[in-house]
């Protein structure tokens, strides 16, 4: 403050002057500013909406100037989507990848297609709905710009004359392509395509079709049909519907005709064994233990096989089924991808030859299988449960492999879009072994022809069932892995999979046979392997620290 004193009296004044201008100038740019920035919001608006209203009409000019495949305006198209309703909602006409292979039954056709008079109706009633609305739309945006709603009047009459021109234009190709429409209904109704799947094929959304999941249907596989129905109008009067889509073409070269008749003891249970047309010794092995038919009287064991690529092995076959007479070879290459074939031909003979059985077990020759367990789990199953039985390990909410999934290990289940269009696969049994009921046989063999068939045998026999409406079971007591003898489990087990040579399947067998016969000799060698093992390693490990203490001594 002292110092204050020596300042003079002019340049204290000077100091504070300045001060007081350097704040009126900040207030004002501040007030500036502000007035600056809603002036320049103002300006944004407008240009937005000048710009959205040049974008609107570039993009309707657009869409009008594009076509798509045959001259159809893209845009016609979307309003068609909009067009055809059915109480209200979209009706969505999936058309079936396998049009081109369907061959729809004639008995059957009122029960799937919709009729055509009914479904153009819907159309020019919905056509004329959607003029209705257009027009008070028109009128509404004219009423807006005599009131001085609209900020650009001039832009807006002359949108609003563009867009009831667009109206009026998109009007006249709406209706020329609804009677295009109308004919080709009209004509797929005298050819008797199933107008149903066109009508969502063209309603749905490309776009939409891929993100939603698209389940299996059994109603919607092809070959469209009612199986359901057949069986019980089989049943009824033996007649059966024209033209299957998966007709059966194929004969037995060796056919074991006389495998279940003159049975004393009756036929309760029937391998089909699915075998490579090499695996002799396999098949001769199986035949000493778990289908033993002199140990299990009330059995029969036929192998299924298809023609091997070397001649020499049909020779070997023939040989064979001369002295078994236990041999199914049919006339189609035996190859992986023809497991189906192998399968199907399994439960057609079943049917032709071996009608008397009560159940029937579709099984894999690299399968261990106590049948004195299975035998006796039938036995015990409720009638009601066994009547259908479609039954083992069940694989639920699978999924198809695509193209580029999975690794190389996986590309033999690959199944495109084209062979299988549905995201998910029913509930289906693992195939290396299959227990069903002689009736459940009975309504495959008559529901097959009419089902479309892919690659993979339990999968297929999966949509057969649900089309039938057939529900499968799961049992653990059947191991889609292998189940080895040293364990608990293997004591109960009916059957496991990968016995891959015939030295692993006979132990495994006579440690089944040393349990169930409470051998304790024998049952040294399976169930309580591992802890002699462990026990005679330990005292080899105490005879060897006793040996290099002496060697020490010494």
């Amino acid at each position: 403050m002292e110092l204050l004193r020596y300042i003079p009296v002019s340049a204290m004044r000077w100091f504070l002057w300045r001060r007081a201008t350097l704040l009126v100038l900040c207030v004002l740019t501040v007030v500036v500013l502000g007035i600056f920035q809603t002036n320049l919001k103002t300006d944004r608006e407008k240009l937005n909406r000048e710009i959205n209203i040049l974008h609107t009409a570039r993009l309707d000019e657009g869409a009008r100037a594009g076509r798509g495949v045959d001259g159809v305006l893209h845009a016609d198209l979307r309003r068609l989507q909009s067009l055809v309703l059915v109480d209200g909602k979209k009706s969505r006409i999936h058309r079936s990848s396998y049009s081109d292979d369907r061959q729809p039954s004639s008995g059957n056709t009122n029960q799937t297609l919709e009729d055509g008079d009914t479904f153009q109706n819907r159309l020019r009633k919905v056509n004329n709905e959607e003029r209705l609305i257009k027009e008070p739309y028109v009128d509404k945006i004219a009423d807006e710009k005599e009131r001085g709603k609209s900020h650009y009047l001039d832009d807006d009459i002359n949108i609003n004359k563009t867009s009831h021109e667009r109206y009026n234009a998109e009007e006249k190709e709406s209706q020329l392509l609804m009677d295009e429409l109308y004919k080709l209904l009209s004509k797929l109704e005298k050819e008797g395509i199933d107008k149903v799947d066109l009508e969502k094929e063209l309603i749905s959304d490309d776009g939409e079709k891929e993100d939603e999941q698209n389940p299996f249907d059994p109603l919607h596989y092809p070959q469209r049909i009612n199986v359901e129905k057949i069986v019980k109008t089989f049943v009824k009067n033996g007649d059966l519907p024209s033209n299957p889509i998966n007709e059966w073409k194929y004969t037995p070269i060796i056919d074991p005709s006389s495998k279940c008749e003159n049975s004393k003891n009756g036929v309760f249970l029937l391998f089909i064994v699915k075998t490579k047309p090499d695996n002799f010794l396999k098949r001769k092995t199986i035949r000493k233990t778990w289908a033993d038919e002199k140990r299990f009287p009330n059995i029969r064991t036929v192998f299924s096989i298809g023609i091997p690529r070397d001649s020499s092995t049909i020779k070997k076959i023939k040989l064979e089924s001369l002295k078994y007479k236990d041999v199914l070879l049919m006339d189609y290459m035996d190859t992986y991808h023809n497991l189906t074939l192998k399968t199907t031909s399994g439960i057609n003979w079943a049917v032709a030859r071996c009608a008397v059985a009560e159940f029937v077990v579709s099984v894999d020759d690299d399968m261990y299988v106590a049948t004195d367990f299975l035998l006796q789990h039938l036995k015990d199953m409720p009638q009601a449960e066994a009547e259908r039985l479609y039954h083992g390990h069940l694989y639920h909410d699978t999924s198809p492999v695509r193209h580029g999934e999975k690794d190389e290990w996986h590309s033999k289940w690959i199944v495109t879009k084209e062979e299988y269009p549905f995201d998910t696969y029913p509930d289906y049994i693992f195939g290396g072994f299959i227990i069903m009921s002689m009736r459940t046989v009975l309504e495959m063999s008559l529901a097959i022809p009419y089902t479309k068939p892919i690659n993979m045998e339990d999968v297929y026999l999966g949509i057969v069932a649900s089309r039938l409406g057939i529900v499968a079971t799961n049992t653990d007591l059947v191991d889609f892995y292998i189940t080895y003898s040293n364990t608990e489990k293997f004591k109960t087990l009916i059957a496991s999979h990968y016995y891959t040579s015939t030295q692993m399947l006979k132990k495994a067998w006579e440690c089944h046979l040393s349990i169930v016969g409470n051998d304790v000799e024998k049952s040294v060698f399976c169930s309580y392997l591992k802890k002699e093992l462990e026990q005679l390693k330990k005292k080899v490990n105490e005879i060897l620290d006793w040996i290099d203490l002496s060697n020490n001594a010494l």
